[in-house]
């Protein structure tokens, strides 16, 4: 199984290169900065390199130096545009402007590291219906991150009928229509966060013990929740989250 060491401070710009990669039967590592690189490769060594540019700490030609004196590895640099002399001038095999496209990511890592081979699909279902006529669950997930929502759908959509939103506002609007049996929302989203919309549907009596599991990658969404969580059945997951959390979550809620 090939490895992909992934270089990102920021939680969300590495979940979404896991996303390009969710599909191939690959092993990803993460790290945060240089350090935390150069420090995983001593157990781990890795196929392919996809770093940031801009990273804290240790700079990222530093980092790169550090792990060229160690191990000969193919990386491919992901950055804003406006840094094409600066990469230039080092020892990179690819260099992808933002914001990453799918389909040119891969195309660049098949470059390098030959075809990827797709993770084999499931021969039973996520979960087993109770009986074949019965009704199926209804799940409305809302988030602003086209990605994410997409992530759920395909995690989800063979066991679950799937409703999706884009913020706060349409999140109220879909599960008064649709009257779901779960919510999952993002924290903060444009126009209304997810937090105040499921406030504001906590006073109708129908709503009342719908669960709902909130998700974010920060840290400090997950300390406000804690604090000023909204009544009501629900939960947290910090990003990133995989697909035996997501289930389990689902499944102790609804008792299936």
């Amino acid at each position: 199984m090939k490895k992909i060491l992934i270089i990102n401070s920021n939680i969300d710009e590495r979940f979404k290169i896991k996303i390009c990669l969710r599909r191939y039967n690959i092993q990803w590592i993460e790290a945060r900065n240089g350090e935390e690189a150069i420090n995983k490769i001593k157990s781990i060594i890795p196929d392919l390199i996809i770093t940031e540019y801009v990273l804290g700490g240790m700079s990222c030609e530093q980092t790169l130096k550090r792990i060229k004196d160690k191990l000969d590895v193919p990386i491919i640099i992901i950055a804003q545009e406006g840094f094409e002399l600066q990469i230039k001038q080092m020892s990179v095999n690819i260099y992808l402007k933002k914001p990453i496209i799918e389909e040119k990511l891969i195309s660049q890592i098949e470059g390098l590291l030959g075809k990827l081979p797709l993770k084999q699909v499931d021969e039973k279902p996520i979960i087993k219906e109770r009986k074949i006529k019965r009704k199926r669950i209804k799940i409305v997930i809302a988030d602003d991150q086209e990605e994410i929502r997409l992530l759920f759908k395909a995690i989800l959509k063979d066991s679950f009928d799937i409703i999706l939103a884009t913020d706060g506002e349409e999140l109220i609007e879909k599960v008064k229509q649709e009257k779901p049996d779960l919510v999952i929302s993002d924290i903060v989203m444009p126009r209304l966060s997810g937090y105040k919309a499921i406030k504001q549907l906590r006073q109708y009596k129908w709503f009342e013990n719908t669960p709902v599991i909130f998700n974010s990658g920060l840290v400090k969404d997950k300390d406000l929740y804690e604090t000023l969580k909204p009544p009501g059945p629900s939960v947290f997951i910090l990003k990133p989250f995989n697909k035996e959390i997501i289930i389990s979550q689902i499944k102790n809620f609804l008792q299936i």
